[in-house]
């Protein structure tokens, strides 16, 4: 976590709007919607899983896998790419906030 008010402020900035908005226009926005013609499992799975391996941790990759599958089903459900945008970045938002605290 960084501790120069500029760099917690980049943190927020990148990682918590650009960030969501340019994954969630490429998972969901392109290739969820590409592959949904092949159902929404399809989609699920192959976007979930492109999105589970760009987020590298260590160990099971459990929070990204139900972060992908969430934001896919918001997207299926509110054919609006804003609803997986807005989930994503208060869910970074929340993550960094916690980490700054503690």
């Amino acid at each position: 976590m960084p501790v120069k008010p500029v760099q917690i402020a980049l943190l927020f900035c990148i990682g918590g709007i650009i960030g969501p908005v340019a994954e969630e226009i490429f998972f969901r926005g392109i290739l969820y919607s590409f592959f949904r013609r092949w159902g929404i499992f399809s989609a699920l799975l192959v976007s979930t899983l492109v999105f589970v391996m760009i987020h590298p941790v260590r160990g099971p990759a459990v929070t990204q896998a139900i972060g992908g599958i969430l934001f896919g089903i918001a997207f299926e459900v509110e054919k609006n790419l804003m609803v997986p945008i807005t989930i994503h970045a208060l869910g970074n938002m929340a993550i960094f906030t916690i980490s700054a605290v503690f």
